[in-house]
């Protein structure tokens, strides 16, 4: 196993979680009123599930790639 899926930690803090979330609602929220082309409706549809799901996990695997974290928090096990 590599040292990403072993982590105890969460990288993600409450801040950006909740930032994260609020850019997903943004996104879907301009899916499902502006009349775009459908390369953007999938681009930004596609941009928001991964954006809400790391935000509930607390966890992004881009940051755990580079050994980033905006939290102290830990798992609790």
């Amino acid at each position: 196993m590599t040292a990403i899926a072993t982590s105890k930690y969460f990288n993600v803090g409450h801040i950006d979680a909740a930032a994260r979330v609020l850019v997903a609602i943004v996104a879907m929220a301009a899916v499902l009123t502006a009349n775009l082309n459908p390369v953007w409706t999938f681009v930004l549809s596609a941009f928001s599930v991964p954006t809400v799901l790391f935000a509930v996990m607390r966890w992004d695997p881009v940051y755990g790639l580079f050994g980033l974290r905006t939290t102290t928090d830990k798992l609790v096990a």
